[in-house]
């Protein structure tokens, strides 16, 4: 008897839930990936506390009072894996740490920016603090008031994958304090300062007694106009990628980089005005810091044969100037600071003050101005213009 086989038929209703992954934006904070589900609210991993949040459209993530410890190879606090030129904001005190892994890598360019008045610590253990890992940029930078701590113990502190072709820029606004038991900045080919006097760079790379250069295989090192370095025997020695001091490696030296004016006849035209700047303690080094210049309030430059102001415009804090009884025949001025100018017994016969919006006294007694026009300084409430033609 044969087995004979029919076809069986079954019906019934195939049920496919196709779950559509999340899309991973290339980067992870705290070891956690960031992607289209969890981006506006990053948690998990190694975020301790604080917020994480991430804006796709800007590619902008945003670390607010975030406390992340990594311990282990390869944990990380931030790892950029692919994603191009990835802004990382930092506001309140963000504090990032590692153990035996880079607390921040960077295989795609990276800015960390310091919001306001940020405090951010970035430290590392047995593995570099800042690492590098491709032809691409890291970019600090902040807002004035903000400052970062970057301290790697038993290695580098900002270093480069052998052979790469990374850069390391210092923006405008940072106070920055780097300070690696094996070096400060190594193996960068090229490290680029920015600065100006409202957002000034204040910098130290913290040598230590190890014998390990400060900075070491740099190919190009360019700072701006107004970057200082001191000690003042410090310099950039480009066939040897290094900073040299009195020809030697810089190793346990502190090396400051900030904004200065130099007391300079391209910056203070007028020998006597810079002879009086000399003299003051602020100027004795031959440079005005940014400090100072915060701080320097008062010009007190009467009866010293002055023929010209030009300079001041740098002293941006200035509140009062007292340069009567000087040979100042023309004067613009226009600081937004100050409140006082005096300027009787000049014999000028030209004055322009439009520029100082906050101006309240003028004392221009003696001098030969034929007319003068105040209407753009409402708040002046002290005029004294006797002595002066009709």
């Amino acid at each position: 008897m044969m087995n004979k086989r029919f076809p069986v038929v079954l019906v019934g209703v195939l049920v496919s839930i196709l779950a559509q992954a999340a899309t991973y934006y290339g980067f992870k904070i705290g070891g956690v990936s960031v992607n289209s589900d969890n981006y506006q609210n990053v948690t998990g991993g190694g975020i301790d506390s604080g917020t994480v949040t991430y804006n796709p459209d800007t590619k902008v993530v945003t670390l607010t009072n975030v406390s992340i410890k990594r311990t282990g190879s390869n944990n990380r606090a931030i790892y950029n894996e692919s994603c191009p030129n990835l802004r990382v904001r930092l506001v309140g005190n963000c504090n990032l740490v590692a153990l035996d892994a880079a607390p921040v890598r960077a295989e795609q360019s990276t800015a960390l920016d310091a919001i306001g008045d940020a405090r951010v610590s970035i430290a590392g253990k047995n593995e570099d603090a800042i690492y590098i890992a491709g032809n691409c940029y890291v970019m600090l930078s902040g807002d004035r008031g903000s400052s970062f701590e970057i301290v790697a113990t038993n290695s580098r502190a900002i270093a480069c994958e052998s052979e790469k072709a990374g850069v390391v820029y210092f923006e405008p606004g940072i106070t920055a304090t780097i300070n690696g038991s094996k070096g400060c900045i190594v193996g960068v080919p090229k490290v680029l300062f920015s600065s100006y006097l409202e957002n000034p760079l204040e910098m130290k790379l913290v040598g230590n007694s190890g014998g390990y250069k400060v900075v070491s295989g740099v190919t190009s090192w360019s700072k701006g106009q107004n970057e200082m370095v001191s000690p003042s025997n410090v310099s950039f020695d480009a066939s040897a990628g290094t900073l040299v001091q009195n020809g030697s490696p810089v190793t346990s030296e502190t090396v400051r980089i900030t904004y200065a004016i130099p007391i300079q006849a391209d910056y203070f035209p007028d020998a006597n005005l810079r002879k009086y700047l000399l003299a003051q303690n602020y100027g004795k080094d031959g440079f005005i810091e940014s400090s100072e210049i915060v701080n320097l309030k008062n010009l007190m430059v009467y009866g010293r044969n002055i023929a010209s102001l030009t300079g001041v415009k740098y002293l941006k804090n200035l509140e009062s100037i007292y340069a009567y009884s000087n040979n100042i025949t023309s004067l613009t001025i226009g600081l937004d600071s100050l409140k006082t100018l005096s300027v009787a017994n000049n014999g000028m016969t030209m004055l322009d003050v439009g520029g100082c919006s906050k101006l309240e006294s003028l004392y221009v007694r003696n001098n030969q101005l034929a007319t003068l026009h105040l209407s753009s300084v409402p708040t002046l409430k002290s005029v004294d213009l006797s002595e002066n033609p009709s």
